[in-house]
């Protein structure tokens, strides 16, 4: 077995390049369609003016296609005017916006249409085309468009902001049916949430407050709904419903742990502890439930000590799953009994426990909604979670929920869609299938969730935990993310990675060669290996790297990783990679919900030694893929992405002409919303090469990249494990 290699290098900043997208030499636009699209304008400026809460007017923009950064609307709205965006239509392939405007400006607009109607029919019989689109841009029609009292540039972005919208329209009523308890979204209109509610005759204190996510009483919502619908970007129950998985056989064996010693610590939130069992030594409990909620039953413990037990000891009683992982403390805050809670209450909660324990990075939460993920909108549960572990960088495994046996095909439920997080459905371990209960993604139509799968245990052939009243066996997502979690804690704190580099490492773990880049709904990218040397090495005829960078302002580049080369003159691999990267988000952005995109081309170089022929050959062009084909199938805005060669095409692959062969990394960040000063963003990279004839090509790769001044070092499990062993020794100082 070959070691994972760590590489670094110093990458060279690319100034990026800037401008609109020139329009599609196919597009059309008729005046007819200009007028309507004017008198719905008029229509929405009508409506507004009517209105006398003071809120900001809020228009919904319905295009006639998914549509791209670089192909929104600049001069009749901006992208500083958007407060929400879904997918709509059917097979969701066209983009709503909603914009917050001032009433002044959508009456610049009916000026702006008004112009445009005028010059389109005087000069073009009506019709707009590409060609004529040339004939503007190449200063044909500067005195025409100036006689309008417009500029150039402002016909130009007027007819790019027309080929699009097929409808501008206000949300005047919404269909929102919740029963008791009701949270809710609130588009963001800059107004302070408790005033712009008021207005309107609803009066909230801020315990009731999460940014723009408000929890109202029945009565409230109604209030909203009738007075000023266009405000609710979503609507969801504060109900939060946990399926806490029930033990079917309870044995009373007897186990034995030694006293913890300089373990790492681990943090689960979860249900309550019982601090009466074998292992409590090891775990550090805080209570965080009132006691005016009554005695703490033993069902109200039994799902917070089982998840804690895998954790700290699972291997010890669960011998086909020994990780090689080692024990590790916990942390474990209880916030849950069993029944229906208000997920309003435990995201504060949750939030308020990272912030006091940033020593904590890696945290398991086996907690689920029984409700199903909206289509548009990502769950205030799993936003929160996400502004945490961008925030403060530490990352959530999360359990993928659970269906009840023999229902019908569900969707995961929240917060398993936390786009940051590493989210965890159930397999068999006999033979690898989804477990009977899983549930399915994705989530807001693109992102992979759950991202991997593990052993879960089923009806039939459940696993072992240690419950209050002693060995129990039990089944659920619930009991796979943390053999999940404990392999990260591994990955982060006896490893030393980031852990942008740890989930990269998991979820790149259970794609293999025969797999072929094909995520499941059910489980995911795949099943994780249960022992951790199989995600810490390859195989002889593999080399297998990792890398970890930051990017802010510029896009980055390195053209000079040297891979080996056969007799033939050939790289004669197949290559998969897998890139993962923490990104701040927006929730009432709708479906563009992740604020950064960071894109990444790998693969040697053409003989310029400056072009990258990437092995993706996703066609991220706006000349080969459509903006819906590049999210769905290349993963635009997905912030983790996986990439494999196909063994067949790689064998095709011709002699290399270049005396220097080498490949090259190419990384650009694209941002949603535009700012002077982005943070730093850290991104790592797996990348696997399997040479095709199974020659081991490792050493002659490493002392490459020492000649090319690659920073080269191997991670050595049993030496780390030495190591670790020295440093728990125990030291008898004795006297002379």
């Amino acid at each position: 077995m070959n070691k994972l290699i760590k590489l670094n290098a110093e990458f060279q900043p690319v100034k990026k390049k800037g401008g609109p997208t020139e329009p599609s030499k196919e597009f059309q636009i008729i005046v007819d369609d200009l007028v309507s699209i004017r008198e719905d304008i008029v229509y929405v400026c009508q409506y507004w003016s009517k209105q006398k809460n003071g809120i900001k007017p809020l228009v919904n923009v319905r295009c006639n296609k998914t549509i791209p950064k670089t192909s929104r609307c600049v001069r009749l709205f901006n992208d500083k005017q958007i407060v929400g965006v879904k997918y709509v239509g059917e097979g969701n392939d066209q983009s709503l916006f909603t914009y917050c405007i001032e009433l002044s400006l959508l009456e610049k607009n009916i000026e702006y249409l008004d112009k445009l109607i005028e010059f389109i029919s005087k000069y073009f019989d009506g019709c707009m085309n590409y060609a004529f689109y040339q004939q503007i841009y190449n200063n044909e029609f500067n005195s025409e468009i100036e006689a309008l009292g417009l500029k150039k540039s402002h016909m130009l972005e007027l007819i790019r902001d027309t080929i699009y919208i097929s409808k501008v329209f206000v949300q005047e009523t919404l269909d929102i049916t919740i029963e008791k308890t009701n949270m809710i979204n609130l588009f963001n209109t800059g107004d302070d949430v408790i005033e712009q509610l008021q207005r309107i005759g609803v009066n909230l204190d801020k315990k009731r407050i999460l940014e723009h996510c408000v929890r109202l009483t029945d009565e409230e919502l109604i209030k909203i709904k009738e007075n000023a619908p266009y405000l609710i970007s979503m609507g969801v129950s504060d109900l939060y419903d946990v399926d806490f998985e029930n033990s079917n056989i309870i044995t009373p064996n007897k186990l034995t742990i030694p006293d913890p010693n300089n373990e790492p610590v681990v943090g689960v939130i979860d249900s309550l502890f019982d601090e009466e069992v074998y292992f409590s030594k090891w775990v550090k409990y805080e209570k965080w439930i009132s006691e005016d909620l009554g005695e703490d039953l033993v069902s109200d413990k039994q799902h917070g000590t089982s998840v804690s037990s895998i954790i700290v000891d699972g291997p010890s009683f669960n011998k086909k799953l020994e990780d090689n992982c080692g024990r590790f403390q916990v942390k474990h805050f209880g916030v849950i009994k069993k029944g229906v809670q208000s997920s309003f209450t435990i995201m504060k909660q949750i939030e308020l426990i990272v912030s006091q324990n940033p020593q904590i990075k890696v945290w398991n939460l086996s907690l689920g909604s029984s409700r199903e993920i909206s289509e548009n909108f990502i769950s205030p549960e799993a936003y929160i979670l996400d502004k945490i572990q961008y925030k403060y960088n530490v990352i959530f495994i999360i359990s993928g929920t659970n269906s009840e046996k023999d229902s019908v095909e569900k969707k995961i439920g929240s917060p398993a869609d936390s786009i940051n997080a590493i989210v965890v459905n159930s397999v068999k371990l006999s033979s690898k299938q989804p477990a009977s209960y899983n549930r399915y993604g994705f989530v807001l139509r693109d992102y992979i969730k759950p991202d991997i799968s593990y052993y879960g245990g089923d009806y039939n052939e459940a696993i072992t935990v240690c419950s209050p009243l002693g060995e129990s066996k039990v089944h659920g997502t619930s009991y796979a993310a943390p053999w999940i979690t404990r392999k990260v804690a591994y990955l982060v704190h006896r490893i030393g990675l980031p852990i942008q580099a740890a989930k990269a490492l998991i979820i790149d773990s259970a794609i293999t060669w025969e797999k072929l880049n094909n995520p499941s709904k059910s489980i995911g990218y795949g099943v994780v290996p249960i022992n951790i040397h199989d995600i810490l090495q390859s195989r002889n005829e593999e080399i297998k790297f990792i890398i970890t960078k930051e990017i802010k302002n510029d896009n980055i580049k390195q053209v000079k990783l040297p891979v080996p080369i056969d007799n033939n003159h050939k790289h004669n691999f197949i290559t998969k990679y897998t890139m993962a990267y923490m990104t701040d988000c927006s929730i009432t952005h709708g479906v563009e919900y992740a604020n950064t995109q960071i894109n990444v081309s790998f693969g040697r170089l053409k003989d310029d030694q400056s072009t990258i022929v990437d092995i993706s050959k996703t066609g991220q062009d706006k000349e080969i893929a459509t903006e819906k084909e590049l999210r769905e199938d290349y993963k635009k805005w997905v912030n983790v992405k996986s990439v494999m060669q196909s063994p067949n095409k790689s064998r095709k692959l011709k002699p290399l002409n270049s005396k220097y062969p080498v490949f090259g990394f190419y990384f650009s960040r694209i941002e949603r919303i535009n700012t002077d000063h982005p943070d730093n963003i850290r991104f790592s990279m797996v990348v696997t090469m399997k040479d095709l004839d199974n020659k081991n090509n490792c050493e002659t790769f490493l002392n490459s990249c020492i000649l090319e001044r690659w920073s080269v070092s191997l991670i050595d499990i049993e030496q780390i494990n030495r190591i670790e062993s020295k440093l728990n020794e125990d030291i008898d100082f004795k006297n002379d």
